[in-house]
């Protein structure tokens, strides 16, 4: 492949990257209430930074994203 074509890939990778954290984070976030449901805090709680955190790594790739351009 040439720089090009893998700047390419690349881009393409990072969108997919994203889209495929969002898809997780809704499901994630479903469990944090379904935990507090069942009146586990604790657990929510920790759910709900691992989906802050994705959301930073999902701002960290678009940042790289464009970048790239």
């Amino acid at each position: 492949m040439t720089m090009e074509e893998d700047r390419e890939k690349l881009k393409h990778l990072i969108g997919h990257w994203v889209e495929h954290n969002r898809s997780h984070e809704a499901g994630y976030s479903e469990w944090a209430v379904k935990a507090r449901e069942m009146g586990d805090e604790p657990s929510a709680e920790l759910i709900d930074e691992a989906v802050k955190l994705m959301k930073d790594a999902d701002a960290l790739l678009l940042k790289a994203l464009d970048e790239l351009h």
